[in-house]
């Protein structure tokens, strides 16, 4: 299995029966192959999650567009009219989020799949560690009163 490199990294968290793309990188083919790669069918996906709109976190989103339309893409409230604009060009469905959701079934651990938005500028999201960004979404997931 060789993976192609690239700036950006998308992750592909899979909890029971949601399937979930947080981010897509910047390039659809990369994407797609490396999807191929690992054998993932991102048709089959529940959703996308973007944690902003710089290129390497939206750049796959052609290749979602075309896999799966109408596929809902959770984002920023923040997130600027330009991104905004391009889901729809794109067909696919924006779901703006600014407070905590539970977007999709409990699973079978009996636990929520939440997505919390980050308030973080652009320039601080950079700055930090993506494994950070990802805890602080799924701590309210991993909350063992659940």
């Amino acid at each position: 299995m060789a993976l192609r490199a690239v700036w950006g990294l998308p992750l592909y968290v899979e909890a029971g029966s949601t399937k979930l793309l947080f981010d897509t990188g910047p390039d659809p083919q990369v994407l797609e192959d490396n999807a191929r790669s690992l054998k993932l069918n991102l048709s089959a996906l529940s959703a996308v999650v973007i944690s902003h709109e710089h290129g390497d976190h939206i750049g796959g989103l052609p290749l979602i567009a075309r896999l799966k339309p109408g596929l809902g893409v959770y984002a920023p409230s923040h997130t600027g009219p330009s991104f905004k604009s391009e889901i729809e060009k794109l067909g696919l469905r924006l779901l703006e989020v600014d407070e905590p959701k539970e977007p999709f079934p409990r699973n079978r651990y009996n636990r929520p799949t939440v997505w919390t938005p980050l308030r973080a500028s652009s320039d601080d999201l950079c700055s930090t560690s993506w494994t950070d960004d990802l805890n602080r979404m799924l701590a309210p997931w991993n909350r063992q009163d659940h």
